[in-house]
């Protein structure tokens, strides 16, 4: 028996989520993958798997095929993922808000996430990286006050 998944809570389970049948991540939309193991690779490899994409097919943009529906995620305490998975993320249409609490980005790439997606510039997507504090929206801020 086939089962949809919409939520999905990995919180702190290390790398159980390799254990998951990957057409599960199609139809999610909430994902706590927070203080796992995952990193940009294997998130690239969940994406791969739930598409059947071709392995030379496969960029890390084409994940937001899979995460349509994508409410909110929670990504705190992967120190591997970088800039590029947040642009990914930041780039599914539904996404809300991305948790990543403990994950440290520079100004200059929180500013290229707030230039390209205007989702961020109209503060529809919000990016947790301490609790309560959106650190697009300071970003904008930052960027409004200097720049205008």
């Amino acid at each position: 028996m086939e089962r949809n998944w919409e939520e999905l809570d990995l919180l702190g389970t290390g790398k159980l989520y390799c254990f998951i049948p990957r057409r599960a991540f199609k139809a999610l939309t909430s994902l706590n993958v927070a203080s796992t193991q995952l990193t940009n690779r294997h998130f690239q490899q969940l994406m791969e798997s739930a598409t059947g994409l071709q392995r030379e097919q496969i960029a890390i943009f084409k994940a937001k095929e899979n995460l349509g529906e994508l409410v909110n995620i929670a990504i705190s305490g992967n120190m591997q993922f970088t800039i590029l998975a947040i642009a990914c993320l930041c780039s599914c249409p539904e996404l809300v808000t991305i948790e990543a609490h403990g994950l440290e980005f520079s100004a200059e790439e929180l500013l290229l996430l707030s230039k390209t997606f205007s989702s961020i510039g109209r503060g529809d997507l919000r990016l947790e990286m301490e609790e309560g504090c959106n650190a697009l929206e300071v970003v904008n801020e930052f960027e409004r006050e200097i720049f205008h």
